[in-house]
C-alpha cells in the first residue's frame, strides 16, 4: 500500500512534464542561452508545474488513504502551502523576472506558513531557537537547489537522491510522514528526470527548482522529532550537504570578491567537475556519487552518539569543501585572497554589526514594553498571567530578533546612507517594519504554534519597533537640525535668497542652502499657486505670487533671486519672470535642469549648462520658445548608413551638422572647409567618427574629386560668407562664394550621383539690401533651378532661417565681450529687431527638414517672435548685475550698410508659407516662375565680369536680377544703391571702439 503514492507521483511527473513542456513553448516560457547557460538553444523551464501537481496530488492521496496519523495532518498541510507559496513566487519569477527582493519575500511568506502549521524540528528545545532555525534552512536550501538547476539532470537527481536518504532516516526513525512524503518527492524527480537527462529537453525553472528545496527542508526538519536527538538532525543536514555546501561555497566567493551575492557565475562544484575534464554527463553521474555517498554517511550518523556524529558530520562537510577549494570553487588563485576576505568580513562587521546589534535590542525593548502595556501590574489576575508571557516571549524572542534583522536586511536598511535619507528611506523602515510584524502575526495565527505571545503584543511590539528604526536612522537629521551643525562654516556674509518657486526643485534647493552651504540665505518662496501663499516649506514662508519680486527684493534686502521653477525653461510667461527680476536691484540666478543635461552631455557643454547648484540666466532662457522635439526616426530613415557631407563644417552651423548628424548612424561624415585650424579643433572633439577635407568650393576641380573620391549620398551645404558689414565692401567675394560656390557643389553632386543636397540659407533673402541677402537669394535660386533640370534624380531643397545664437558674427558675444569690458554697448538703432534661434535647434530641424524635401523646396523654420536687439543688451547688462546707464552705457551707433531695421520669413506678396508634419517647419509656396536657363545666363555673365575685374557691374546686375521680382513690395529697399568695393565710408562713420574677439569665419 505505501508504494502506491510514490508510483503515482512517478507517473504524474513522467506524463505531466511533455505537457508542462508544451504549454511552456506556447506561453513563450523559455529558458534562453547566455554566457551562464550550457544549452545552445531555447528550451521550455515549465517543468516543475508537472514535479509539483505530482508531488502535491501524491501527498494528498498519501493523507486520504490513511497513511498518515491525524498528528502529522497539520504539518504536511503546512509543508504543502509553504512550498505552493515558494512554488508561485518561482513561476512569477520565471514569468517576470522578479527582484531577489520580491523573490525573497515570497519564500519568507512561505516559511511563515510551514512554521505556523508546527514544521519546526523538536529537537531544539527552545521554540524561537527553532523557528529562526527553520526559517533559515527552508529558505537556504530552497535556493541552494535552485542554484543546482543549471546543468542536465543536477538539481533533480541530486533532490531525489536528498529525498531517498530523508526517506532512510524517516524509516529509521519510524516517522511516516517524513519517509511517505520523501518516497512521493522522490517518484516525482525520478518520472521527470528523463526529460531534462543526459540532454534536457525541458528545465524545472524557479518555480521547480525553490519548491523541492523547500520540501526537502521541512522533511528534514520534520525528521528531526526526538527532542535533544542531536544526531537526527546532524544527520538530516549530512543529507542536504551537497546544495548547502556548494550555496555556502558561492556566497563566500563573491562575498570576498565583493560581487552581489545574487549574480550568476560558472564556478559552482558540477560546473567545476565538467571543467575540469570530466564533460558535464559525468560531472552529474559524480555529483549523484557523492549526494549518494552524503545519504548513506547520514544514515550511519543517525545511529551515532553525538560526540562521533558531530566529528564525522564535520569531517564530511570539510572533505566537501576541501574537494570545492581544490578544484576552484573560491576562485582562480589570487581571486579570493586572504587578505581580502578578511578585508570583506570586516566591512561586513562594520556595516551590519553595531546597525544589527541596535536593531536587536530595539525590538526585544519594543516587545517586552507592549507586553508590560498589555498587562498592567495593578490587575491582580495580572500579575499570574505576566510571567507566563514574559517566560514564552522570551523563547520565542530568537525567531522574532532574527525575522527582523532578515527583513531589515533584504529591504537594504543596513546599506543606505541614512545622513541624506528621503521618502523612498522611509517606505524601506516602513515596509520592512510591516513585513516583519506580518510575518510574526501568521506564525502566531496559524494552530500549529499556540499563541505564545498574545497578538496585541505582537502589534504594539511591532509599532514600537518601526518607531524605533526610524528613530535610530533619523537621529542625525534631526540633531543637527535642532543644533543647527550641519551648515559649514564661512567667513562671508551669506547672500539673502528670494526663491521663485515652492514646487520639487524649489523646495530641494531650499534645502540644500539650508543644510549644505553657508553662501546662501534664504528668505522664503514667490509662487503663482494661491493655494501656497501662507504656507511654510522647511520653515521658510510662501511670501506672495511673481508680482511681489521687486517689492519683497526693497523690503527684505534680498541679494540674489533664484528662478527654480519646475519646467521653468518652458513657462510660457518666461519673459515677464525675468523682466520682473531684472526690475530688481537683485542679482539673477536660474536653477538648470541637471537631469536633462545628464542625458544630453554633449547638449550641455555646447549650451553652457553645467551641475553646479546655480547658473546665470542665459539669453535662451529669455526667447520663451518651447523645447523642440524632432523626428528622430524620420531623420534616422534619411542618414543612417549614408555617407554624409557637410561643407563649411568648421562654422558654427557646419559644426553642429556634424555632431548631430553623427547620432542617426551614418555609414561616415565629411566635414569639408578652407578653415584647417577649425576642421583640427573640431576632429579633436569627434574624434576618429569625422573624415576631415580640406577645400574651397569655389575651386570645381576639387569639388569634382572630392565627390569623385568620397561618393557622399547626402549633402549639407553650410559654407557661406556671412557677415554683412564686409561683404558690402566685397560684394565679389559674396557672389563667388554663395552663388558660384553653390554651383560647383550642385554641379558636382549630380555627376557624382548624390541622393540629396540641402543648402542652408538665411532671412536676409527675403527682399534683400545686402550684398549678403542679394547672393544667399540667387543661391536659393540655383537650387530650385537644379531641381526643375532634374538633377540626374537628386532632391535639391533650402533650409531658411534667421539667426542663431553663439554663432559667429552673432551680436550677442559683442555684447557679452563689451559688457565685459566695462563699456560702451554699441546698439545700431533703438528699433532694430531680429529673430533668434538657437544652434542645436536650427540643425535638428533642418536636418528634419531634409527628410521632408521632395525637390525644390524652400523651407524656413518658426523663429518664434522678433527680439529687440536694445532690449536684449539691456537684459543682459542686467543679467550680469550691472545697471545700464550708470555702470554700463549704451550708445546707438546708427544702421551699418546693408543692413536693415526688421527681417522677414518670407515676402507676403510672392511666397506663402505651408504646413510640414513639423509644426516648426513651413515650406514656401511662391507664385513667380524661375527661368533656370536665364538664371544661369545672367550668372554666367556675372562671373565674366567678376573675371575682368568689373566688380562694380557684376554688382549691380546681381542686385537687379535678385529684385527684380520684389518691385512694389512692402519690404523693397526704395533708392537702394549697390555697394561699392571700399572700407574707407565704414571706417569713417564708425566711432572707435575697443576691439572685440575676432571669429574665424
Amino acid at each position: 500500500m505505501w508504494m502506491v503514492p510514490p508510483l503515482l507521483a512517478w507517473l504524474i511527473a513522467g506524463v505531466g512534464t511533455p505537457l508542462a513542456g508544451a504549454l511552456g513553448r506556447r506561453v513563450g516560457l523559455l529558458d534562453r542561452p547566455n554566457e551562464l547557460s550550457i544549452h545552445d538553444r531555447p528550451v521550455p523551464r515549465s517543468g516543475g508545474l508537472a514535479l509539483l501537481v505530482a508531488f502535491a496530488a501524491a501527498a494528498l492521496a498519501t493523507w486520504k488513504a490513511g497513511l498518515l496519523s491525524e498528528a502529522e495532518a497539520l504539518p504536511t498541510l503546512g509543508l504543502l502551502l509553504g512550498a505552493g507559496v515558494v512554488a508561485a513566487a518561482g513561476l512569477l519569477d520565471d514569468l517576470r523576472h522578479i527582484s531577489p527582493l520580491h523573490k525573497f519575500l515570497w519564500e519568507l511568506i512561505g516559511a511563515a506558513v510551514a512554521i505556523g502549521l508546527g514544521v519546526r524540528p523538536a529537537t531544539i528545545a527552545n521554540p524561537g531557537l527553532a523557528s529562526a532555525f527553520t526559517l533559515v534552512l527552508l529558505v537556504g536550501v530552497a535556493n541552494a537547489v535552485n542554484l543546482l538547476d543549471g546543468m542536465n539532470g543536477m538539481a533533480a537527481g541530486a533532490a531525489a537522491i536528498a529525498a531517498l536518504g530523508l526517506a532512510g532516516l524517516g524509516r529509521m526513525a519510524g516517522q511516516p510522514s517524513v519517509w511517505l512524503l520523501a518516497l512521493v518527492l522522490a517518484g516525482a524527480c525520478l518520472g521527470y528526470l528523463p526529460h531534462n537527462f543526459p540532454r534536457a529537453r525541458i528545465f524545472m525553472g524557479d518555480s521547480g527548482s525553490l519548491f523541492l528545496g523547500f520540501v526537502l527542508a521541512g522533511l528534514a526538519v520534520r525528521q528531526a522529532r526526538t527532542p535533544g536527538d542531536w544526531s537526527s538532525l546532524l544527520a538530516a543536514l549530512l543529507v542536504l550537504a551537497l546544495p548547502l555546501t556548494d550555496t555556502a561555497l558561492a556566497m563566500a566567493r563573491r562575498f570576498g570578491r565583493f560581487q552581489d551575492l545574487f549574480s550568476g557565475d560558472r564556478e559552482h562544484l558540477y560546473d567545476l567537475l565538467s571543467q575540469k575534464g570530466l564533460g558535464d554527463l559525468r560531472a552529474v553521474l559524480v555529483m549523484y556519487a557523492l549526494g549518494g555517498a552524503a545519504g548513506g554517511l547520514a544514515l550511519g550518523v543517525a545511529r551515532l552518539p553525538l560526540v562521533p556524529a558531530t566529528a564525522v558530520t564535520a569531517l564530511a562537510f570539510a572533505a566537501l569543501i576541501a574537494l570545492a577549494g581544490r578544484l576552484g570553487a573560491l576562485g582562480s588563485r589570487g581571486s579570493v585572497t586572504v587578505a581580502r576576505f578578511r578585508q570583506a568580513a570586516r566591512h561586513l562587521v562594520q556595516r551590519y554589526g553595531l546597525a544589527c546589534v541596535g536593531d536587536g535590542l530595539i525590538v526585544a525593548a519594543s516587545f517586552y514594553l507592549a507586553l508590560f502595556l498589555r498587562f498592567s501590574p495593578d490587575i491582580p489576575q495580572h500579575t499570574v498571567e505576566l510571567p507566563r508571557y514574559l517566560a514564552s516571549l522570551t523563547e520565542t524572542l530568537p525567531f522574532i530578533l532574527f525575522l527582523y534583522l532578515l527583513v531589515n536586511a533584504f529591504f537594504g536598511l543596513y546599506s543606505r546612507v541614512w545622513r541624506y535619507a528621503s521618502v523612498q528611506e522611509a517606505l524601506a523602515i516602513t515596509g520592512s517594519g510591516l513585513l516583519s510584524t506580518g510575518g510574526v502575526l501568521i506564525a502566531e495565527l496559524l494552530p500549529g504554534v499556540g499563541r505564545p505571545v498574545p497578538l496585541s503584543v505582537v502589534v504594539v511590539g511591532g509599532v514600537l519597533s518601526l518607531m524605533g528604526f526610524a528613530a535610530s536612522r533619523y537621529r542625525f537629521r534631526v540633531l543637527t537640525r535642532l543644533l543647527g551643525s550641519d551648515r559649514p562654516r564661512s567667513a562671508e556674509k551669506p547672500s539673502r535668497t528670494l526663491i521663485v518657486g515652492a514646487g520639487e526643485a524649489g523646495q530641494l534647493l531650499a534645502w540644500q542652502m539650508l543644510h549644505q552651504s553657508n553662501a546662501y540665505q534664504p528668505v522664503g518662496f514667490v509662487d503663482d499657486d494661491p493655494d501656497t501663499w501662507g504656507l511654510r516649506l522647511h520653515g521658510l514662508k510662501v511670501l506672495g505670487d511673481r508680482h511681489r519680486i521687486p517689492e519683497l527684493v526693497r523690503a527684505l534686502g534680498v541679494d540674489l533671486v533664484v528662478i527654480a521653477e519646475d519646467d521653468g525653461h518652458r513657462h510660457p510667461a518666461r519673459d515677464e519672470l525675468v523682466d520682473l527680476c531684472l526690475a530688481s536691484e537683485a542679482r539673477v540666478r536660474l536653477l538648470p535642469d541637471v537631469l536633462e543635461s545628464l542625458v544630453d552631455d554633449r547638449a550641455a557643454v555646447r549650451s553652457g549648462s553645467s551641475l553646479s547648484p546655480l547658473r546665470e540666466v542665459r539669453i535662451e532662457d529669455l526667447l520663451g520658445r518651447a523645447p523642440v522635439i524632432v523626428d528622430r526616426e524620420a531623420c534616422a530613415a534619411v542618414l543612417r548608413g549614408q555617407v554624409v557631407l557637410v561643407t563649411g563644417a568648421a562654422g558654427s552651423i557646419g559644426s553642429e551638422l556634424c555632431r548631430q548628424v553623427l547620432e542617426y548612424g551614418p555609414a561616415r561624415v565629411l566635414a569639408l572647409d578652407q578653415n584647417e585650424t577649425g576642421l583640427y579643433d573640431l576632429a579633436l572633439e569627434l574624434g576618429a567618427a569625422l573624415e576631415i577635407i580640406v577645400a574651397d568650393i569655389r575651386d570645381a576641380h576639387r569639388m569634382e574629386r572630392v565627390f569623385d573620391q568620397h561618393r557622399p549620398g547626402i549633402v549639407y551645404h553650410a559654407a557661406a560668407y556671412k557677415h554683412v558689414p564686409i561683404l558690402e565692401q566685397h560684394p565679389g567675394e559674396a557672389f563667388a562664394t554663395n552663388v558660384l560656390g553653390t554651383l560647383s557643389l550642385i554641379a558636382a553632386a549630380e555627376r557624382h550621383g548624390a541622393a540629396r543636397v540641402i543648402v542652408i540659407s538665411t532671412d536676409k533673402a527675403v527682399c534683400p539690401c545686402s550684398a549678403l541677402g542679394v547672393s544667399k537669394r540667387l543661391g536659393e535660386w540655383v537650387v530650385e533651378a537644379a531641381a526643375q533640370q532634374g538633377g540626374n534624380g537628386a532632391v535639391f531643397a533650402s533650409v531658411r532661417f534667421g539667426n542663431v545664437l553663439g554663432s559667429r558674427g552673432s551680436v550677442l558675444p559683442t555684447f557679452l565681450w563689451q559688457i565685459e569690458h566695462g563699456g560702451p554697448v554699441t546698439v545700431t538703432e533703438p528699433g532694430m529687431t531680429r529673430y533668434f534661434m538657437s544652434i542645436h535647434e536650427a540643425v535638428a530641424l533642418v536636418i528634419e527638414a531634409s527628410a521632408y524635401a521632395q525637390g525644390g523646396e524652400v523651407f524656413v523654420l518658426d523663429m518664434g517672435e522678433p527680439v529687440s536687439v536694445d532690449q536684449l543688451a539691456r537684459r543682459m547688462i542686467r543679467l550680469r548685475g550691472l545697471r545700464v546707464g550708470q555702470d554700463i552705457e549704451i550708445r546707438y551707433i546708427g544702421a551699418r550698410p546693408g543692413e536693415k531695421l526688421t527681417e522677414k520669413l518670407w515676402c507676403e506678396r510672392h511666397e506663402q508659407p505651408g504646413p510640414t508634419p513639423h509644426p516648426a517647419i513651413f515650406c514656401l509656396h511662391r507664385n513667380h516662375h524661375l527661368d533656370g536657363d536665364a538664371l544661369a545666363a545672367e550668372i554666367g555673365q556675372m562671373q565674366a565680369l567678376l573675371d575682368q575685374g568689373r566688380e562694380a557691374e557684376m554688382c549691380t546686375r546681381m542686385y537687379e536680377l535678385a529684385l527684380a521680382p520684389c518691385q512694389g513690395c512692402a519690404g523693397y529697399p526704395v533708392g537702394l544703391t549697390p555697394p561699392q568695393p571700399s572700407l574707407a565710408a565704414e571706417r569713417q562713420r564708425t566711432p572707435p571702439q575697443p576691439s572685440p574677439p575676432a571669429g574665424r569665419e
